[in-house]
């Protein structure tokens, strides 16, 4: 964890087990291996089902409005202002 201009910065990187900007037949490997998708045999694509929910939620996105993100974020419905001492008690 560190700081830039009153913004955190986290290195997610430093969890183990975690994988960033991997090739797709990286990708689909890992998915067949976990039992997460299968392959569409007409064209070969990976097919995943993820159920009821997309895991995306697009009105639940907060920056913690300090330092030079006030003036640096596109402010508004996406992204929405919370305040410092807010994220502390996160």
């Amino acid at each position: 964890v560190r700081r830039s201009g009153g913004v955190i910065m986290y290195d997610f990187m430093e969890h183990q087990g975690m994988q960033r900007n991997l090739d797709l037949d990286t990708v689909t490997e890992h998915a067949l291996e976990r039992g997460e998708g299968q392959i569409v045999k007409e064209n070969g694509c990976l097919l995943v089902d993820t159920g009821k929910f997309s895991g995306r939620c697009p009105k639940d996105r907060y920056v913690v409005d300090a330092g030079q993100a006030h003036y640096n974020v596109g402010w508004g419905s996406i992204n929405i202002p919370m305040k410092e001492s807010t994220f502390d008690k996160v």
